[in-house]
C-alpha cells in the first residue's frame, strides 16, 4: 500500500516514480506472484496492474489455464494483462470463452472486457465465441458486447444473421 500511495502521489503531480522506486516495485512484485500464497498472488497483481510493471508479467498467461491452481484469481488476471496492454489477452480471453467447463464469473468478465476494449478484436472475439455459447454464457457475451456503440451495432446484426439469439435484445440484464 505504501507503494502505491507513493506512486499515486508522483502521478498526481504528472511525475513519473524514480527509477529506484520503479526496481523496488519490480523486485517486490517479482516476490508477490511467486509466492506460494492466494492473497500474496492477489497483492503482486495488483501491484503489477496499479504500476504498471509488465516486465514481471510474463507468466501471467499461465493462470488462466484450465488447471491453474488459483483458479479464483483469474479475473483479477484478466484485470492485470488489460492493464499493462498484453498483447495476449484476445487471444487469451477466446479461449477462456470457448472453455465449457471455465465458470462463467470468469467467461463473463472476460466477454466484459473485450467489450470494454471496443475494438475489433474484442468483438470478433466475442462474435466468435457466440458459436458455442451456452444461454448463460451468451447473455454475458451480449453484455459485453452492448458496452459500446459499436458492440450494440455487432449484436443486432448477429441477432439479424442468426449468429446470436434475438432473445438476447430482451434480456434486462
Amino acid at each position: 500500500d505504501i507503494l502505491r500511495s507513493f506512486q499515486r502521489g508522483y502521478s498526481e503531480r504528472g511525475k513519473p516514480l524514480p527509477d529506484e522506486a520503479v526496481a523496488w516495485a519490480n523486485e517486490l512484485a517479482k516476490q508477490l506472484v511467486a509466492a506460494d500464497d492466494q492473497d500474496q498472488r492477489q497483492l503482486g497483481l495488483e501491484l503489477v496492474r496499479d504500476l504498471k510493471l509488465a516486465s514481471v508479467a510474463d507468466g501471467l498467461p499461465s493462470w488462466l489455464a484450465a488447471d491453474a491452481k488459483y483458479p479464483d484469481l483469474k479475473p483479477a488476471v484478466l484485470d492485470t494483462l488489460v492493464a499493462i496492454g498484453s498483447p495476449q489477452f484476445v487471444e487469451l480471453c477466446a479461449e477462456l470463452l470457448a472453455r465449457p467447463a471455465e465458470p462463467l464469473n470468469v467467461q463473463h468478465h472476460a466477454a466484459n472486457l473485450l467489450g470494454q476494449r471496443n475494438d475489433d478484436a474484442g468483438r470478433a472475439a466475442i462474435l466468435t465465441a457466440f458459436k458455442t455459447a451456452s444461454q448463460n454464457l451468451a447473455v454475458g457475451l451480449a453484455r459485453g458486447l452492448a458496452l459500446g456503440k459499436d458492440g450494440a451495432e455487432a449484436l443486432l446484426a448477429a441477432a439479424e444473421k442468426g449468429q446470436a439469439s434475438p432473445r438476447l435484445l430482451k434480456d434486462p440484464t
